[in-house]
């Protein structure tokens, strides 16, 4: 009887504890750029033609940010690009410096809620995801203006060499 106790309470224990380590996966995002969000905004994706439209209709109500760390920002980006370091943000989960690179990066630019927010980072998942975030969380910008190019700059360079800098 003894042995059938102690069984139960291993058993018991290990449930919990696998309990919780699955719990601790699900808050933290799955990823490095969920450490603060337990649900992460769904991106919206444009293809780099779609973009390079956008560059070359000299539009207005676009703007282009590129998340990228600045010395990849400053060896290349596309044509009008606002550079926002977002590396502590998604590496660190400093959502905090986030919010700051974004909030410098767009304080001289004229928005509106018909302000098109076009997201390049390097592959199109993480930066954009970790920017997608905060400024629909932190910024409150609309879910429904914030577009992330497909294949980030990866995808830009390789296909479009044309819109950048």
């Amino acid at each position: 009887m003894r042995v059938e106790s102690r069984r139960s309470r291993i058993m018991i224990l290990f449930a919990l504890v696998l309990s919780l380590i699955l719990t601790a996966c699900v808050v933290d995002g799955g990823g490095e750029n969920g450490k603060k969000y337990g649900s992460l905004h769904k991106m919206k994706y444009v293809s780099v033609e779609e973009l390079e439209r956008a560059v070359n209709s000299n539009e207005e109500d676009i703007v282009i940010l590129d998340v990228r760390q600045t010395k990849d920002f400053s060896e290349a980006h596309v044509k009008n690009a606002i550079g926002a370091n977002l590396h502590k943000a998604n590496k660190e989960g400093d959502i905090e410096d986030g919010k700051q690179q974004l909030e410098s990066a767009l304080e001289s630019v004229d928005q509106d809620e018909n302000t098109k927010y076009y997201l390049v980072c390097y592959s199109g998942v993480s930066y954009a995801q970790v920017a997608t975030n905060i400024m629909i969380d932190e910024l409150e910008i609309s879910p429904d203006q914030i577009y992330t190019v497909k294949g980030g700059m990866k995808e830009i360079t390789a296909n479009s060499g044309e819109i950048l800098e």
